[in-house]
């Protein structure tokens, strides 16, 4: 099982690494593997996040999105409805408010092109990840 879990890790990697166009800077942590790939519009890049138990994407309670040269200002950011539930679910679209999930922070819905970000996802049992990315 942990093998078929592995290759799909491999696979969805690299589908967005080389299928999607991914543009994933040097600079990512936590226990949450984070990744972006390209949207279209480049400005609403996707963002997938693999849960560390299985290697497979996973859910959160919480994204949000700064500009790295102010990491204090949350410029877009996402959560579920309901306290302490992972109800956004990997992949998503930035700029996109589905179902159970409220926009707290709304002011680049659109990201600007050749400006870097740091995108964080925050899962309920308290573990989270990061990813800088600039925007083609």
């Amino acid at each position: 099982m942990r093998m078929v879990r592995f290759i799909g890790f491999f696979v969805i990697s690299s589908f967005l690494i080389f299928g999607c166009g991914s543009n994933q800077d040097s600079s990512s942590g936590g226990s949450i593997l984070v990744e972006v790939s390209k949207g279209s519009p480049t400005t609403n890049p996707i963002y997938i996040w693999f849960d560390p138990a299985t290697n497979n994407p996973g859910s959160a309670e919480k994204i949000t999105v700064a500009q790295t040269s102010d990491l204090n200002t949350i410029v877009w950011g996402v959560q579920s409805v309901q306290p302490n539930q992972d109800l956004i679910t990997s992949p998503y679209t930035q700029g996109d408010v589905p179902a159970n999930v409220n926009a707290f922070v709304s002011t680049d819905k659109d990201l600007q092109s050749g400006i870097q970000y740091r995108i964080s996802v925050f899962k309920s049992d308290n573990s989270s990840g990061f990813v800088d990315y600039t925007v083609p």
